[in-house]
């Protein structure tokens, strides 16, 4: 069954960047076996069925484009800003969908040694020649991140320098002032940013 696509409040004064990172941080802790049903409603994007998506390993694209879709705030504006984001998913095309959706934003930056990452960012790691990308998200400068793709399809965060994962250089980030976040022209006021999705309609 197609569960919605959790949503989250827009704050008044928050950046682009901060509202992504504050999405992933609310998936941090959840797995296969603790908030499962938590994040299979993100992994499914409000188009496909949770049962048959949150089991995919490893999962840190489908995190990832889980993060984007519910940073826009409901599934139609997900696929205004990309129709991938809303397409039901197809075995092993997330990270082919990350990398052509961020394509049309023109949304990635090509990494730097010492160049500093903007909060916000899902940075993309991978060997050339070799089949190991992995996806991570900027949550806090200069070296706080965090994602999918651990054991059990866990979201944890951690701390270390962000030019590299498990050996695989940093290849490019996407810069989060460039993915196309529709703001709203009325805020609702919370306060607590970490907050709970709230639920749609």
């Amino acid at each position: 069954m197609v569960v919605p696509l959790p949503s989250f409040d827009f704050v008044a004064g928050e950046s682009r960047g901060d509202r992504l990172a504050r999405i992933v941080r609310f998936y941090v802790g959840s797995s296969l076996s603790n908030r499962r049903d938590e994040l299979g409603a993100l992994v499914a994007r409000g188009v496909d069925d949770p049962t048959d998506v949150v089991g995919i390993k490893t999962n840190c694209a489908t995190f990832s484009l889980g993060v984007l879709a519910a940073a826009f705030g409901s599934v139609d504006a997900a696929r205004a800003a990309h129709p991938l984001l809303a397409t039901p998913y197809k075995i092993g095309m997330a990270f082919a969908w990350l990398i052509e959706i961020t394509n049309a934003w023109g949304a990635w930056v090509k990494a730097a040694p010492g160049q500093v990452v903007s909060v916000g960012a899902c940075m993309h790691y991978g060997t050339v020649g070799l089949n190991n990308d992995h996806a991570e998200w900027m949550l806090a400068e200069p070296d706080t991140h965090g994602g999918g793709g651990r054991t059990d399809n866990a979201v944890t965060l951690g701390q270390s320098d962000p030019h590299t994962n498990l050996g695989r250089p940093l290849l490019q980030w996407i810069d989060p002032e460039k993915v196309p976040i529709v703001v709203p022209d009325a805020y609702v006021a919370i306060s607590d940013p970490t907050s709970a999705p709230i639920a749609q309609s």
